[in-house]
């Protein structure tokens, strides 16, 4: 019987991947940009919206 591929090493505890650090920066960026966008729109309406 044949030994299956030995796993990956693992990163050290804490470091992200960099595919993960990747995604991360580019979901965050698009998470700014949608943030800054919804800012302006509040800025530009006659009333604040109601607290309740």
């Amino acid at each position: 019987m044949t030994h299956p591929d030995p796993l990956p090493p693992e990163p050290a505890y804490g470091v992200p991947s960099p595919d993960l650090v990747a995604r991360a920066q580019a979901g965050y960026a698009r998470f700014l940009d949608a943030n800054t966008a919804a800012d302006a729109d509040q800025e530009h309406d006659g009333e604040p919206e109601s607290a309740g």
